[in-house]
């Protein structure tokens, strides 16, 4: 189910307005042409078949999960206690299956020995299925509409670079993306370009003070993700036969 995988280097939904997931949403209503608004006004970039969202809530963190393999669906949890006798509610099953995360989406960083272990905290941006299909709908039902998400950490040390000199001035502070994905049956309908255009209006409202560029790690021969990369702007901060480190300033 994915177009591309980035490698990290920095340590319509189906439900009613009660959902769990819904608690920080701001939806638009659909355009006929792809558009993208200021992240900084609000958490929503809508398009023709889709809409970009920065996952807020333990729920849609769960849908991310689901999305990239890594979890059963709170429906699947909820089918599965029904069927020992046990009922429980959508709140309850993703309560189970995210223990370690908050009420925001951001995993809960476990601690050693009593010391908090360092970590920059990671966000997601998803694509959610904003067309009238009911083919393309059904077949994202599982994961609640995901098409496509990408993950994102500020990092404030630089990019990790083993090949020297860059022609590309490198930045303590930086945004790194990865583990951009998107479904099979939603590519080339520029998802891709939607999510990296809400991240880097994301980026820009951080703090208006600071150029913060967009880092990220891509292979070699990953044709596809490179061009769209580098339509979008990205220059190589370093490269070889097997991957390359990109840069947006």
């Amino acid at each position: 189910m994915l177009s591309f995988v980035l490698a990290a280097s920095c340590p319509g939904r189906f439900h009613t307005s009660s959902s769990p997931r819904l608690a920080c949403r701001h939806r638009l209503r659909p355009k006929r042409t792809a558009t993208t608004d200021n992240a900084a006004d609000g958490n929503v970039i809508d398009t023709k078949d889709f809409y970009i969202e920065m996952v807020s809530t333990k729920a849609r963190a769960l849908d991310v999960k689901v999305f990239r393999g890594l979890s059963k669906s709170a429906a699947e949890y909820i089918s599965e206690q029904h069927e020992i006798g046990n009922e429980i509610s959508e709140t309850i099953a993703i309560d189970h299956l995210m223990k370690n995360y908050n009420d925001n989406g951001h995993y809960i960083v476990e601690s050693y020995n009593n010391l908090l272990l360092p970590h920059e905290p990671e966000d997601y941006f998803i694509a959610l299925y904003n067309g009238t299909d009911s083919m393309y709908g059904a077949s994202m039902a599982r994961q609640n509409g995901i098409a496509g998400l990408v993950r994102t950490q500020l990092c404030h040390r630089p990019p990790s670079v083993l090949v020297m000199p860059s022609t590309v001035p490198i930045s303590s502070t930086h945004m790194y993306v990865s583990n951009m994905r998107v479904g099979d049956n939603m590519q080339r309908r520029g998802i891709g370009m939607a999510l990296l255009s809400y991240i880097k209006d994301y980026v820009s409202s951080l703090d208006e003070d600071k150029n913060i560029p967009l880092v990220l790690s891509v292979d070699s021969d990953n044709i596809g993700a490179i061009r769209l990369y580098e339509k979008f702007g990205f220059e190589y901060l370093e490269r070889n036969n097997e991957w390359g480190t990109m840069i947006l300033i």
